[in-house]
């Protein structure tokens, strides 16, 4: 709680190989002691793998699977 007035949300900067804010919100959750690349190579791979296997597009998977998730 900062005593100079509220604080503005940051944007979120989508990520430059899906162009995607949700893939990059995975990739910060995934993301330990700052090490940025290491969560991307994770999440990239796991995508890819679940493309590879479904066929469908990654995003569009990942979008799918969070609608379940997702608040009414």
């Amino acid at each position: 709680m900062p005593r100079k007035g509220s604080v503005p949300k940051r944007e979120v900067i989508p990520d430059p190989l899906h162009g995607s804010e949700l893939v990059t919100k995975f990739i910060n959750a995934i993301m330990l002691d700052g090490k940025r690349g290491i969560a991307e190579a994770i999440m990239y791979e796991a995508l890819a793998a679940a493309e590879e296997r479904t066929g469908i597009k990654a995003v569009e998977l990942l979008d799918q699977a969070m609608i379940p998730l997702r608040r009414a």
